[in-house]
């Protein structure tokens, strides 16, 4: 009798950034066995801060998630496109899915906003492991002076007294 070993499938939570190669959470479960689902939590009144009302901003949202979905049909990786309720709609694809792990990136300096506490309360409660990935990708130069002041500002910032 064959032992058939299954994989529960990584949920990537994509958030500022869509390129494949700038995603070293993506690019982390993609190495993984199993199948990889990636979601885009979408915020209908902005975008990366800024107001979504712009037809700049919504266009380019637009091509920039068309590109990745393309970019992930070639790894055979599903992209979901959410609205609603960030919390309820997380829980229920972990739910669907049956999802054990929940990577993501972040960017050095970016406060830890609303959605990676609710996505951490979210992942506590239904036992899934949330693993943040740097990117350095992330890093605008007209935000922050250079990154290696960047960088000092995390390390203070996750050390404690």
């Amino acid at each position: 009798m064959a032992v058939v070993l299954s994989h529960a499938p990584t949920l990537v939570w994509v958030q500022r950034e869509f390129r494949l190669n700038h995603l070293p959470a993506l690019q982390a479960a993609l190495a993984r066995p199993g199948k990889v689902i990636v979601a885009y939590f979408h915020d209908s009144q902005h975008l990366i801060g800024e107001p979504l009302t712009d037809n700049a901003n919504q266009a380019w949202l637009a091509q920039s998630l068309l590109a990745l979905k393309a970019d992930l049909m070639a790894h055979n990786a599903d992209l979901w496109m959410i609205e609603g309720d960030f919390t309820q709609q997380l829980s229920a694809l972990i739910g669907l899915h049956n999802i054990k792990h929940l990577h993501y990136s972040f960017a050095v300096g970016l406060p830890f906003n609303t959605m990676q506490q609710q996505a951490l309360a979210v992942c506590q409660a239904c036992k899934v492991a949330l693993t943040p990935f740097f990117s350095e990708f992330w890093i605008n130069p007209s935000e922050f002076f250079n990154k290696q002041q960047n960088l000092i500002w995390c390390l203070l910032r996750f050390t404690k007294p």
